[in-house]
């Protein structure tokens, strides 16, 4: 198959980072955008260099033009847009998270069955070049058996008129950056969880603004991941096993890791500019669908969709912090 021909759902501010990093994969661009207004459409479009601007997203879907859509409206209205497409048999590309919660985590996958169409979450973390030599080193034993995995994406903002502190909009730290940790710890780990035990700090906005979460893995790896809207941290990740450790800065974005032995002597450093990080996963997205694929071997949906149970044990059982 030829280039695919992306049409995006949701003109907004990851919207923008999607529409700049496309232009860096050789087989995939961005054609069309669709927002309820078309206005912001054409906005859009016009600043982009987009083709086609459409004021519904039906008139885009309806394009045959179209080989795959990307969806980044805000994450309520992530499940509701997936049907709408699915319906037109459009392979899915959707922003994390890609819903919020066990419920529609069920709805989602017997969509996707019944379907038989590609959905994939976007979380492009797990795409990168660092990402994916942490998991190399970890296949080669070069740190002996994963113990313990650590990873933290906490940053402060104070604007409580702002979509993360609106509970209706789906804001808090959990959805917004707790994804981040949750994601990266079960890729890099590569086990189930049996358990989680939460702490969570609620604000006056009713959202939780700061989290942590122990894990237990399947395989015996423990992990603790702290996520945050109201504090600044190092975002880092650090994992440790039987002879030796991984330090990632910056993980979600990261640029560079680095393999110690078990005397924290470092034995090699990974480079790699994650500057333009979202190409990553739209390239492989693109080649999913150029292979006729309907999963990713990277993000399969039943893995994403694992995120979204968490939530609801994380939310409804955490303590009080």
């Amino acid at each position: 198959m030829n280039t695919i021909r992306f049409g995006l759902l949701g003109p907004g501010n990851i919207a923008e980072k999607f529409a700049r990093d496309i232009q860096y994969c050789d087989n995939a661009t961005l054609e069309a955008v669709a927002s309820h207004k078309r206005d912001h459409a054409q906005k859009f479009a016009t600043q982009f260099g987009i083709k086609k601007a459409y004021g519904s997203y039906e008139e885009l879907l309806q394009d045959k033009d179209i080989d795959a859509i990307y969806i980044s409206v805000i994450n309520p209205f992530h499940l509701e847009a997936i049907k709408t497409c699915a319906s037109f048999h459009k392979p899915i590309l959707c922003e994390k998270p890609i819903v919020l919660n066990g419920k529609d985590a069920d709805t989602l996958l017997k969509l996707q069955q019944e379907n038989n169409v590609l959905i994939m979450e976007a979380l492009w973390t797990n795409f990168l070049p660092t990402t994916l030599k942490i998991k190399e080193w970890i296949k080669h034993q070069e740190i002996g058996e994963i113990t313990s995995i650590q990873a933290a994406f906490c940053f402060k903002s104070t604007d409580l008129s702002s979509r993360l502190y609106r509970k209706e909009l789906g804001g808090g730290a959990l959805y917004d950056v707790g994804v981040y940790t949750l994601a990266f710890s079960k890729n890099i780990v590569g086990s189930e969880i049996v358990s989680t035990k939460s702490q969570l700090e609620r604000g006056s906005t009713d959202v939780d603004e700061y989290g942590e979460t122990n894990i237990l893995f399947a395989n015996g790896v423990k992990g603790h991941v702290a996520y945050g809207i109201n504090i600044d941290k190092p975002q880092d990740a650090l994992i440790i096993g039987t002879k030796g450790s991984i330090v990632c800065k910056n993980f979600w974005k990261a640029e560079s890791c680095s393999l110690f032995d078990e005397h924290q002597k470092l034995k090699e450093e990974f480079t790699s500019s994650a500057h333009n990080g979202f190409n990553y996963e739209i390239a492989h997205f693109a080649s999913l669908i150029q292979n006729h694929k309907t999963q990713s071997d990277i993000m399969p949906l039943k893995k994403s969709l694992e995120c979204s149970h968490l939530f609801d044990e994380i939310l409804e059982k955490g303590e009080r912090l």
